[in-house]
């Protein structure tokens, strides 16, 4: 006899890619929007994983096997902004009471870069939070240089935020470019890691994105 495949699906991959889903029809849109549903807390979060703990393959888990995490709330509600603005508003509430909250900080706890990139996202969509100052504290050794460089570029991007000073951004741009972008090889950036109550620590860097940072950074200096 045949067994169903395993499959696990992350909740903010889901709606990354449904975000970028060239003219889905309504119909599967509905139909995806009615899963992420079903994953949908008492306290209106997302869990992460799709999938249910039997048929979960190659995770880690934690003291929670599948808990709710703010960077992919925000991936969540970027989605809902475009396919069901009331959804996305009822996220946003939750979040404004749980965003400082620790125990919703889970892959992201130690890795606060990307959720910090995405205030400029959230701001457009109608919900302007801001990541808690504790967790940029609380970001993994190294990281200082990315979370300056993600900090004024948010500056950058938030017309009431207060720019940097021009000088300012390119002594950053300068030192993460000094001896050949040797900070981005030495210390990348860390995007994301699993969960710290798992028996296994695991991190994940990526040095093409401090390269796209830097660029990033850069063309919006320029522009500005």
């Amino acid at each position: 006899m045949k067994t169903a495949p395993k499959i696990l699906i992350v909740e903010d991959d889901t709606s990354l890619a449904w975000r970028i889903a060239p003219g889905a029809p309504a119909a599967l849109r509905t139909r995806a929007l009615g899963v992420l549903a079903q994953y949908r807390t008492g306290e209106g979060l997302y869990r992460t994983w799709l999938a249910p703990r039997e048929r979960y393959e190659c995770i880690d888990v934690g003291k929670d096997p599948n808990p709710p995490d703010a960077g992919i709330q925000i991936h969540v509600l970027l989605l809902l902004a475009k396919s069901d603005p009331p959804g996305a508003r009822a996220l946003c509430d939750a979040l404004r009471r749980t965003f400082g909250e620790e125990r919703i900080w889970v892959y992201y706890k130690a890795a606060p870069l990307v959720p910090l990139l995405r205030q400029a996202d959230l701001r457009r969509a109608g919900c302007p939070l801001r990541v808690p100052e504790a967790r940029l504290r609380a970001a993994a050794g190294g990281q200082e240089p990315w979370i300056a460089a993600a900090r004024q570029l948010d500056r950058l991007l938030d017309p009431e935020g207060g720019w940097p000073s021009s000088p300012e951004t390119i002594a950053l741009l300068s030192a993460l470019a000094d001896d050949d972008f040797a900070a981005v090889r030495k210390s990348p950036p860390l995007l994301y890691h699993n969960d710290f109550t798992a028996p296994t620590p695991r991190f994940y860097w990526s040095e093409d994105f401090g390269y796209a940072l830097w660029l990033r950074l850069y063309l919006a200096h320029r522009q500005r």
